[in-house]
């Protein structure tokens, strides 16, 4: 079974709902945070590589960087701080699997992953970033 591990800095940002205009065409604005996000995940899922028909397993790891409103509450060094951000998981995860499938990336559609876990945490780094495991099935 063949193994792709990555890793990808920068702030994790979740996929934003679209927006919707008068006539009913969705639409994400183009100066959305969202764009820059996900031209970072495409500089390293996508290159000179062809794109694997066969399943595969997805495990997704968010370090999202400490807010500076946010303080430990006992100071101890075994205190966990859990990752209360208002992402939500699932957001996250949906930025990344659109920017794993293309023509140049790693899967042609991501209808080939038959198991995705995905699981965010806060890291000290002002920088976060994601790490990405793909594990193809054959």
């Amino acid at each position: 079974m063949k193994t792709i591990i990555l890793a990808v800095k920068g702030h994790p940002r979740p996929q934003p709902r679209h927006q919707v205009t008068r006539t009913g065409r969705a639409y994400i604005p183009s100066k959305h945070w969202i764009h820059a996000w996900k031209d970072q995940i495409r500089a390293v899922t996508c290159g000179s590589m062809v794109p694997s028909e066969d399943l595969c397993e997805v495990t997704l790891k968010f370090h999202i960087p400490i807010p500076k409103t946010r303080r430990k509450v006992d100071g101890s060094p075994t205190s966990k701080l859990t990752p209360t951000c208002r992402y939500d998981v699932d957001n996250l995860a949906k930025a990344v699997m659109d920017c794993l499938q293309g023509e140049d990336c790693i899967l042609v559609d991501d209808r080939q992953v038959v198991k995705l876990t995905a699981s965010k945490a806060w890291t000290e780094c002002e920088v976060g970033g994601c790490e990405i495991k793909v594990r193809f099935l054959t």
